[in-house]
């Protein structure tokens, strides 16, 4: 006689509003709320709670929706939310395929013994999010080797997923169900593209990596991250097309510069609150053109 399996179920499933957030000791209050700011602590709780409780964990929506649900603008979700959470260990990306998975902790650096103790900056968002999180995400969001807990385990991290970032200003995201092969000739083609243009693009992208960090602020000393980079990028081949020039992405950014904000005691403070950065640095380049073709009809 076989011995029969065991199956252990809960009697009922329980409802979304009986759910709880992470424990939250008196250090929150006393050390973490200072060093992440009302915001960032916020959108971590919020964040949290995105995050299906179903097998597949899916939070389907645009990043601009994203922001709406949280409250904040872009500029404040780029500059004061994501580099604070990322700094202390609150989140982690994952990209793959051009999809995005926002992992999120229940502990800072995803370790319960950090629970009750002062946050400890781990990384700078500022200096090390192209180079070691690009590694980082290859491997889950995590540096290799480290485990981000068993399944069922009290540190198991919260997975915001499914979302795939378009080539759109409006950064559409789409749920990561639909599987592309590249299998097919006609489809490789259409992924690389002429290889003209995309060495003229790789211009473009590496011109506004070096001047568009230096000249394009969102905040007070606080300069445009790679994402919003990514989105001129996607703009300008949109946009501007027949118009793509590395001199005339360094003159816009310059216009954005003079135009958005100043040099001051305190460092680089924004003259005009920008909700749109994109949308402002199109602006700019628009004028850029027309103060490009006029220098060079000037020399000529």
């Amino acid at each position: 006689m076989s011995t029969p399996k065991v199956v252990i179920q809960l009697a009922e499933k329980r409802s979304r509003n009986e759910l709880t957030l992470p424990i939250q000791h008196f250090i929150a209050m006393d050390d973490w709320i200072d060093k992440l700011g009302k915001q960032a602590y916020i959108a971590w709780l919020k964040l949290y709670t995105y995050a299906d409780r179903t097998e597949e964990q899916r939070f389907n929506a645009s990043l601009t929706k994203l922001c709406t649900r949280l409250d904040v603008s872009k500029g404040t979700f780029y500059s004061k939310v994501v580099p604070q959470l990322w700094d202390y260990g609150f989140i982690d990306f994952k990209e793959c395929d051009g999809f995005l998975t926002i992992i999120v902790y229940s502990y800072p650096q995803n370790k319960i013994e950090l629970a009750s103790k002062p946050l400890n900056k781990i990384r700078d968002y500022a200096t090390e999010w192209e180079t070691e999180n690009r590694e980082r995400a290859k491997s889950g969001g995590r540096k290799p080797g480290q485990s981000t807990g068993s399944i069922g385990s009290e540190n198991e991290p919260s997975v915001i997923n499914g979302s795939k970032i378009e080539p759109k200003t409006s950064s559409k995201i789409e749920p990561n169900n639909i599987s592309k092969s590249l299998n097919n000739s006609n489809n490789l083609n259409d992924c690389m593209g002429d290889a003209d243009a995309s060495a003229e693009h790789s211009e473009i992208y590496q011109a506004l990596q070096k001047h568009a960090k230096k000249n394009c602020y969102v905040l007070d000393n606080t300069p445009i991250g790679t994402w919003y980079i990514d989105e001129m990028y996607t703009m300008l081949i949109n946009q501007f097309s027949n118009q793509l020039d590395p001199q005339v992405v360094q003159l816009a950014t310059e216009l954005y510069f003079e135009r958005a904000s100043a040099i001051t005691v305190n460092g680089v403070v924004m003259k005009l609150q920008l909700d749109n950065p994109v949308g402002y640095f199109q602006w700019c380049y628009k004028d850029a053109i027309k103060q490009f073709k006029a220098r060079r009809n000037k020399i000529a």
